[in-house]
């Protein structure tokens, strides 16, 4: 539905009795006053991107109706006023609140809720922000892409920092987290590319996985001495005897690697870390080599996804599980050896990495699900103890010629080397031969030679 209130078109939908905003004119300009009733019902609810990029945009007002939402996820509400509504609002330097509006207040040109404990949106706009005292919680995407902050100030008191709340960030040079922070959820500081060291406090109890990930200027991620629970060694954030589940649902004791700084370019794990965490090395785009230690066992989902610049990495026998997506979009991985301690692999694992030649070890039995999915094998060895192939294991492996099946396999699953369009020959034992093969496993035109 559409409406022109003081000469702009405003999009909207009703649902619940209630207007919800949904897209404006990319032109406006100056000084904007969100209307209070559109349809002829009242607006309850500005959602995700409805100012998409209106660049020219100075301020806006929010009316006394508009209510916060309820649930705090709010570009998932039907009421309140949506974390990234303003997203690409390049001149946006001010949102402000009706006195009469029960939900927000507006403080320094920042929306808050009306009891001044969280930051619910910030103007990209803004070089610098100052958050007031009785701030508790940075909500949700609140600074998202303000991409010209440089300089941002939070009071003691602050416990939480919410999911994104600052990611995309590109221009904020540094941050100081106050003493009382207990909490920082994922991705917090995604794409703060300037930052070059960050020191976390002794309050803080739980930092989830990506806060730090695409930082690639980061140099080192400190931590106050005293903090019980984490540590930092060589610049790299560490967990104390981590009692975790780890990326195949099992607890698992020992220092868990949390998070490495974007910036380096040679990385080598402390010696007792158990558990390379989810993330841990997220978008550390600069990193070229890593040392892996034998005390590690688990590396978990997406634990190195995105570094580009990853050339050589030797995983050590000593680990047992790969999760999802773990070297995911590594694309200058180019050869690769899977030890026979390996017994478990997420799906996705290496999946558009542009490996070339990967070998297993004896006593690797299984090949997991998309395991090397649209990468660029042009050989492979498979030992002669893996028992089945897991389903879009090599799928689209173009440059992939010929593949010998070993004798103990038992099952191919569906698509395993489909789209594998050089593939010209397979050899296999003649006991595959009808059965334990699943669907379309292999491109159009094959040819297959049995063996006994």
């Amino acid at each position: 539905m559409k409406e022109c209130v003081n000469g702009i078109k405003w999009e909207f939908e009703v649902e619940g009795g209630n207007a919800m905003i949904t897209s404006v004119p990319r032109s406006i300009a100056g000084d904007v006053d969100i209307p209070e009733t559109l349809g002829g019902v009242k607006v309850a609810c500005v959602t995700y991107g409805a100012f998409d990029n209106c660049s020219k945009l100075r301020s806006v007002t929010i009316p006394d109706g508009l209510l916060s939402t309820v649930n705090g996820f709010e570009e998932l509400a039907t009421s309140g006023i949506s974390s990234e509504a303003f997203r690409g609002c390049s001149s946006l330097c001010a949102i402000h609140v009706s006195k009469r509006n029960p939900a927000y207040k507006s403080v320094n040109g920042l929306l808050l809720t009306k009891g001044g404990e969280k930051v619910v949106a910030v103007p990209p706009g803004l070089m610098v922000a100052t958050l007031p005292p009785g701030v508790t919680k940075i909500g949700q995407s609140a600074f998202a892409g303000c991409r010209k902050l440089k300089k941002v100030t939070m009071p003691n008191g602050v416990l939480e920092i919410e999911w994104n709340a600052f990611d995309g960030c590109c221009e904020l040079e540094g941050v100081t987290i106050p003493d009382t922070v207990m909490v920082i959820r994922q991705d917090a500081f995604r794409g703060c590319r300037k930052f070059k060291s960050v020191t976390l406090p002794v309050s803080l109890k739980e930092i989830e996985p990506g806060v730090f990930s695409c930082c690639d200027g980061l140099r080192e991620i400190l931590v106050a001495s005293r903090n019980p629970r984490f540590k930092s060694i060589d610049g790299m954030l560490l967990e104390k005897n981590a009692k975790i589940r780890d990326c195949m649902g099992e607890r698992r004791k020992g220092d868990t690697l949390r998070a490495v700084p974007g910036g380096l370019t040679s990385v080598t794990v402390p010696d007792g870390v158990t558990h390379i965490d989810m993330c841990a090395f997220g978008g550390c785009s600069r990193v070229k080599n890593v040392v892996i230690p034998q005390s590690v066992t688990c590396i978990d989902w997406e634990a190195f996804r995105g570094c580009s610049a990853l050339e050589s990495m030797i995983i050590p026998d000593s680990v047992t599980e790969i999760g999802d997506g773990a070297f995911t979009e590594c694309t200058k991985m180019k050869n690769l050896t899977i030890p026979a301690s390996v017994t478990k692999v997420g799906r996705c694992a290496f999946r558009k990495c542009k490996i070339e030649s990967v070998t297993f070890l004896p006593g690797v039995k299984s090949i997991y699900a998309s395991m090397f999915a649209r990468c660029q094998l042009k050989s492979v060895t498979i030992p002669d103890s893996v028992t089945s192939i897991g389903t879009c294991a090599f799928k689209g492996c173009t440059g992939l010629e010929s593949v010998t099946i070993p004798r103990k396999v038992k099952k191919i699953g569906d698509r395993a080397f489909n789209q594998c369009s050089d593939l010209k020959k397979v050899t296999m034992p003649v006991s595959l031969k009808g059965k334990g093969i699943g669907r379309d496993v292999f491109p159009t035109g094959v040819k297959i030679d049995y063996v006994n």
